[in-house]
């Protein structure tokens, strides 16, 4: 097991150029065990005899794991993480003074009085968060949007309609209509996910019954090519579907929050939040509580609560009794850990679906200045076709690394997200082959990307890129108002209960954390009535 002061989330480099692979996630382990976990549980001699009691294990250190954690610290809980290191997809990497993400970067501005806003807070994050306004924000134009001389730059603000081309004042105001559109549609009806009373369901559920793309064309009409293009974008980017692939409900939920509050980041992105929460959690003792390289292999409720069965680093099996398991872990991996499920709840799990995405960190010596946070790629040709555009498209989006910190790092990164929003994109991303292939895809781009900021190609230090195979649960159309998502995350003999992203199938950290303050609070509950 590598030490546990080790396994911050945030790790750090000492050569740019040190990866020759995938960082990110790591899965062949997990493959290799759970695929066939009865085969691999009869090799190892059957789950042992319990070797250690705890009051509750929480599954997964990833952001979720590690709220769930937090919030039950009073009764030490025994948290597994299966990888060398903590932060699930929102890890980050160290170089020189710079920190910048691997993963899940950005949010929009948390609220007092929600669970994210309160966990910021007690964490002292908000005094680091730095913000911007979806009325600066810019997007990158190339391709035929960037005219005739064919340049990469930058344009803002787009939503004022400065991608559009000197003098097509039709353009711009029809960007700025569609602006204000979602704006008034934020204000008037948003779609709180997940709902919070009776009213609000039945609109969402409404709202999850149409595809984006339908709600756009009966709510928006025909809008801007470059407005559509940003759609797309956003759709892959933040979702990892194709806009007419998508709940209305969870799109709208996602771009018009972005919109009406603006977004913003913390150094390192959302690394810097699971950093926190391990700090928390470990303390100066670096406590043997959390546990990483630990691969949950069983749960299962029993008359005492819960046993957990893991494999640690050596490879050997090792079983906790607990009154309460809190499972982190997505779906598709819960659905095969936890035994005994109901027909209909495990069902509910096999229907969910998940895409991929790759972050790629350009290293680059010196200071870049950067003028947004992040932009959208703007190309001048809407998407089409089975692969949503894919194979035109290196990346989707670009975050400057070091607009976080205010630009005062020594060192700069560009961070790039590659969407994979079809069916076939985790697959294609497992074999050997895979790195090389992805790797030369964004080489090409990177001479423009210099050029768009004035940078000189001599600058780059390295190019390191993070796979991310299964990180976003589909949104599709109607999974929400079927219920499938409630009966999918439902709480298991009162013992074992569920948080993660998927429980909503909203990829965010504001539902990472949301799921996880429930079920914390429902295992509370659990534990005082199993004590009275």
């Amino acid at each position: 097991m590598v030490p546990v002061a080790s396994a911050s989330p945030v790790a750090d480099v000492t050569d740019p150029h040190g990866a020759r692979g995938f960082i990110g996630d790591a899965p062949a382990k997990a493959h290799g065990i759970l695929w066939d976990k009865a085969s691999y549980l009869a090799k190892k001699g059957g789950v042992p005899d319990t070797g250690e009691t705890a009051q509750v294990v929480v599954v997964g250190g990833g952001i979720a794991g590690l709220t769930a954690a937090y919030r039950l610290r009073d009764f030490k809980p025994i948290v597994l993480e299966q990888g060398k290191q903590f932060g699930g997809n929102a890890k980050g990497e160290r170089w020189n003074d710079l920190v910048y993400s691997i993963g899940s970067a950005y949010i929009p501005r948390p609220e007092k009085g929600t669970a994210l806003g309160d966990l910021f807070d007690e964490l002292g994050l908000r005094e680091h968060f730095r913000f911007e306004s979806s009325r600066d924000e810019g997007v990158l134009l190339s391709g035929h949007a960037a005219g005739a001389d064919g340049a990469v730059r930058v344009a803002a603000p787009f939503w004022s309609g400065a991608s559009v081309k000197a003098g097509d004042e039709a353009g711009a105001a029809d960007i700025r209509r569609v602006y204000q559109r979602l704006l008034d549609f934020e204000a008037e009806s948003y779609p709180t996910i997940p709902p919070r009373n009776e009213a609000e369901r039945e609109r969402v559920e409404a709202l999850d019954r149409v595809s984006f793309a339908e709600w756009v064309q009966k709510n928006l009409g025909k809008i801007h090519p470059h407005v559509e293009e940003l759609f797309h974008e956003y759709c892959w980017d933040s979702m990892g579907g194709g806009y007419d692939e998508l709940s209305a409900a969870q799109v709208l939920n996602f771009l018009t929050a972005d919109l009406a509050g603006g977004m913003g980041a913390l150094p390192g992105g959302n690394s810097a939040i699971s950093s926190a929460l391990y700090e928390r959690l470990a303390g100066s003792d670096r406590s043997p509580r959390l546990r990483n390289e630990a691969l949950t292999v069983d749960v299962s409720a029993n008359a005492h609560g819960v046993r957990v069965c893991y494999e640690d680093a050596k490879g050997k099996l090792r079983s906790i009794q607990a009154k309460a398991c809190i499972v982190t872990s997505p779906k598709f991996v819960a659905k095969t850990i936890v035994s005994n499920l109901p027909a209909d709840q495990l069902a509910a799990m096999r229907a969910l679906r998940y895409r991929a995405f790759i972050v790629a960190n350009v290293l680059i010596n010196g200071k870049v200045e950067s003028p947004h946070y992040g932009v959208f790629r703007i190309t001048g040709e809407v998407p089409s076709g089975p692969d949503n555009g894919d194979a035109a498209r290196a990346f989707t989006s670009m975050i400057f690394g070091a607009w976080a910190q205010g630009n005062q790092t020594g060192s700069s990164s560009l961070t790039l997200y590659k969407a994979f929003p079809f069916e076939e994109g985790r697959a294609s991303l497992s074999p050997h082959s895979a790195y090389a292939k992805v790797r030369s895809r964004f080489e090409r781009e990177i001479p423009g990307l210099l050029a768009s900021i004035g940078v000189d190609p001599s600058r780059v230090a390295g190019l390191r890129l993070a796979r991310w195979g299964h990180a976003l649960p589909l949104a599709a159309p109607g999974l929400l108002a079927s219920g499938v998502l409630e009966k999918a995350s439902r709480p298991v003999a009162e013992r074992i209960f569920f948080a993660q992203q998927d429980n909503w199938a909203n990829p965010s950290v504001e539902t990472s954390v949301t799921t996880a303050v429930a079920a914390a609070a429902a295992v509370r509950a659990r534990l005082s009535k199993s004590e009275a």
